[in-house]
Order: structure tokens, then C-alpha cells, then sequence
């Protein structure tokens, strides 16, 4: 999955159509904005969308932090028993 776009991966996954990638990619070339900025602004795709397409494009795991009452630390033990702590994303809010 590495080497498809994130447009692409999109509308295979049946979230966005062609042609709204397209009105996103023009808009992209005028703002200079990042793709999955412009498509989040736009309403096109919301956070946990472009999250899990990013977390498959990239080979990557994603834990959402916010789902957990305890503080990030007692965390890494658990990531190292089931998957390298350098192959995760942490958000925090």
C-alpha cells in the first residue's frame, strides 16, 4: 500500500470520488497545502478517516490515546510486547 496516494486509496476505499479528488489536487496546487489538510477543511473526509488510510498507506499502527484513562507511559509496554514503539503515531489533545 506504500506506493498508492492518498487520493487513490480513497476512492478505492469508496470514501471520495474522482472528481472530488480532483476539485482537492486543484485546490492543493493553488493553496500548497497537503492533501489530507485540504480534504479535512473541506469536509470531504473527517480525522479517523484520514487517520486509518494514512496508518495502512504508511504500515503503520495507531493508537488514539483518548480511549485510555491512564497516562502514556504505562502505554509502552504494551506497544513493545505486540508491535516496535518506532512504528507507531501518538496523538495527544
Amino acid at each position: 500500500m506504500k506506493n498508492k496516494r492518498l487520493g487513490e486509496m480513497l476512492v478505492d476505499a469508496g470514501i471520495l470520488s474522482e472528481k472530488q479528488i480532483e476539485e482537492a489536487i486543484a485546490f492543493q496546487k493553488n493553496s500548497g497545502k497537503r492533501l489530507g489538510t485540504i480534504l479535512l477543511e473541506n469536509h470531504y473526509i473527517n480525522e479517523t478517516q484520514l487517520i486509518e488510510v494514512l496508518r495502512i498507506q504508511l504500515g503503520i499502527d495507531f493508537i488514539d490515546l483518548n480511549e485510555y484513562s491512564t497516562p502514556p507511559e504505562p502505554l509502552c509496554p504494551i506497544l513493545r510486547a505486540t508491535h516496535s514503539v518506532e512504528r507507531a503515531i501518538f496523538l495527544f489533545r
